[in-house]
């Protein structure tokens, strides 16, 4: 009430502390009413600070789909299930052929390379892929880039 109100927010406030005070006995609180394990809504507010931060900070654009993927690791990675998902992820990418006998596998020649460059790649979504060449100039971006990663 010690704010400047104008005269109708000051009668509206006079209405509801009428109201409030005829009332106050009828009024029940959430558990009296049957509702349980009530929680306070700032615990839904607070959790949501990882998912703002990483989405809306740093100055970073999302398409849709990246948008998505996104938040689907922070979900996983908050509820404690990303490295279960991502060692499911490796087994299916690093499946080699199993085989039984001893000799036939002395007879095969896998060379690590080629089973690399026959294994499906999958472009990932929200994801620009890129390299920073190893011999490059330090004069220029990306060999001053390459200087601060490996030193």
């Amino acid at each position: 009430e010690s704010q400047n109100l104008t005269e109708k927010q000051a009668d509206d406030l006079m209405r509801l502390r009428k109201y409030l005070q005829r009332n106050w006995q009828y009024i029940l609180s959430p558990q009296m009413r049957g509702f349980k394990d009530i929680h306070l809504i700032g615990s839904v507010e607070s959790s949501h600070r990882t998912f703002t931060y990483r989405m809306k900070k740093q100055g970073k654009s999302w398409t849709e789909q990246g948008a998505k993927a996104m938040i689907g690791l922070i979900e996983a990675r908050m509820n404690g299930e990303l490295q279960a998902s991502l060692n499911t992820i490796l087994e299916q990418l690093t499946v080699l052929p199993r085989v039984a006998q001893t000799s036939l596998l002395q007879e095969m020649h896998i060379r690590t390379g080629e089973f690399l460059r026959k294994a499906p790649t999958k472009p990932l979504i929200g994801a620009v892929q890129g390299i920073i060449p190893i011999n490059t100039a330090t004069s220029r971006p990306i060999g001053q880039l390459f200087k601060v990663l490996t030193h």
